[in-house]
């Protein structure tokens, strides 16, 4: 994804690159003296003035936390296959350990083919105790463990509405796809409302043919929110369920103005 929009940045004369960075540059400078405005009119009590300054601040903090996440994601990669070509193992094998569980095949203290690997890679659920102790577990044991989580859910299954929180207002009716990985979305169509667990910066070009954005996770200051503001694309956010109660071919009218998905025909 990423290489392709630098290959679409590196294609534009350069010209019309200064001019886009310089609209951001007056995009930031025109919000800083809105705010400065809406402050001096006291259309709003000072103390939601601040508190919105602060969404504004926790918003950049998120981002720039991303983005550390992702170069730190990156590198434990590299060590990770180090680490793989000294100790003789598998990359896709290694990914399924824990930290903990590297730190003793390092040691010697335990084997790699000590593992269920396999029963993991078909399925697995890692959870830690309150001492922080791991466990984890495959087969019917994670099955059991899963249908519980799941179970909730159930009870959704006819529902007619469902809620969430705006991320950007707007009102919208459409066709329902739901992507769970943007590698696999050549099925989606531009128009069709995207529905996804919660979406990360390769969902971009999936984000600007969407007609509006619903998610199972996140709040004010998720991606998928702060996207759909810069895109004015509607968007409901922590919905929770979406994903299981949304099936591709439904019909929905997204009222995210008021954080609702009302279903109009099941597919």
């Amino acid at each position: 994804f990423f290489l392709r929009e630098l290959k679409n940045v590196l294609e534009k004369a350069s010209v019309e690159i200064e001019d886009e960075y310089r609209d951001l540059d007056i995009s930031v400078e025109k919000h800083v003296l809105e705010c400065e405005e809406i402050n001096s009119k006291k259309i709003i009590e000072s103390f939601d003035f601040q508190r919105l300054l602060w969404i504004g601040k926790i918003a950049w903090w998120v981002d720039r936390r991303k983005q550390y996440n992702l170069i730190a994601n990156h590198h434990l990669g590299l060590r990770l296959e180090y680490l793989c070509q000294k100790y003789s193992f598998k990359y896709e094998d290694a990914a399924f350990l824990t930290p903990a569980e590297i730190d003793k095949v390092i040691s010697g203290n335990l084997n790699i083919s000590d593992f269920s690997l396999n029963e993991r890679k078909n399925g697995g659920i890692l959870l830690y105790d309150y001492q922080g102790k791991e466990i984890f577990l495959v087969g019917d044991e994670a099955s059991k463990v899963w249908k519980n989580i799941s179970s909730d859910v159930s009870r959704f299954a006819d529902a007619k509405e469902i809620k969430g929180k705006t991320g950007f207002r707007g009102l919208v009716s459409g066709k329902v796809r739901i992507i769970m990985d943007a590698h696999n979305s050549e099925n989606f169509q531009e128009g069709e409302i995207l529905v996804t667990g919660m979406t990360r910066p390769d969902f971009l070009q999936l984000m600007k043919l969407a007609a509006a954005i619903i998610t199972d996770e996140g709040g004010i200051t998720c991606h998928a929110a702060i996207v759909a503001r810069e895109m004015k694309k509607p968007c409901i956010i922590g919905t929770k369920i979406a994903t299981k109660v949304l099936c591709d071919g439904d019909f929905v009218e997204i009222d995210a103005e008021n954080g609702i998905v009302r279903i109009t025909k099941k597919n």
